[in-house]
């Protein structure tokens, strides 16, 4: 039986963007909520810290651009030859390093406290940021086992970098929800664009979105065809075209829509859920 699944609402529908069609920014929304659920997930395993338990991973971003952020520790990582930089808030860092061997005395902010011992620090540092990356790596993928992750001393002048893209987790206080601050993940951006392709559903939530909904209505099965491409394209150019050309391809205005192969509807082409969608029938004259 199939189902019937009742139309979208005018408001929900998002306008087409032929500009980012093929792009995996129409992904990123619901990669990142399924990223931020998976770290919230991992964090607690890998930080083996009571802080942890107090913290969840509030949201998560992408960008290709640099976070404007200045106070901040970076720890940089070499796994299996690719370069990783770990970037956390120097305050969340001073309040789990307080959390972790003073919490008996921690009251107020962190800046009112004397500095901690230099190697102390540097160690728990070095062990934090990494605790962090081994989540991340997990929240990715089961399949990423924790590997020895080299730590790489950053220059004074920081040698050319390919395109990266940042990856941010913004942890918050699992209580009070209150702003803690933020963990960026610099990767290459291959690497990150592989990472976010990684990011595939797991068993139980490919069951989830499979499940199909109770519905009593039966429906008939028809085949629908569109012709939605209009292309200007002279016989010349087209004998002459050669493998890889690119050819001049738009949308028509509405999608002429075929039953049968028979033209019987015309649509508007809109985009949900980063696929292409027709919507608002009419009947042709």
């Amino acid at each position: 039986m199939n189902t019937m699944h009742a139309p979208t609402p005018p408001g929900a529908i998002r306008a087409l963007d032929p500009c980012r069609l093929g792009q995996p920014t129409q992904l990123l929304d619901p990669l990142t909520e399924r990223l931020r659920s998976r770290l919230d997930v991992q964090l607690p395993q890998h930080v083996r810290h009571r802080h942890a338990m107090a913290w969840r991973v509030a949201a998560m971003s992408v960008s290709a651009s640099a976070p404007s952020v200045t106070d901040v520790i970076v720890q940089r990582f070499q796994v299996d030859g690719h370069g990783i930089d770990v970037a956390i808030d120097a305050g969340l860092l001073r309040d789990a390093f307080r959390l972790r061997y003073d919490a008996d005395d921690f009251v107020g902010p962190p800046a009112l406290h004397a500095a901690p011992p230099a190697a102390t620090y540097e160690r728990f540092v070095t062990r934090f940021a990494r605790q962090m990356l081994d989540a991340l790596r997990q929240a990715v993928s089961a399949e990423m086992s924790p590997t020895t992750a080299y730590v790489e001393t950053l220059q004074s002048a920081p040698r050319s970098t390919p395109p990266s893209l940042w990856i941010g987790a913004r942890i918050a206080d699992r209580a009070g929800d209150a702003p803690l601050g933020t963990v960026t993940f610099r990767l290459a951006a291959e690497d990150a664009r592989r990472w976010l392709t990684m990011l595939g559903p797991d068993a139980g939530e490919r069951v989830a979105e499979h499940t199909p909904p109770a519905c009593d209505v039966a429906t008939i099965p028809v085949r629908l065809s569109a012709h939605w491409l209009d292309v200007d394209l002279s016989l010349g150019a087209l004998l002459d075209a050669q493998p890889g050309d690119v050819l001049p391809v738009r949308f028509m205005q509405r999608a002429l829509v075929c039953v049968d192969n028979d033209p019987l509807m015309s649509a508007d082409i809109v985009e949900r859920d980063a696929h292409l969608c027709l919507t608002h029938f009419q009947t042709l004259e």
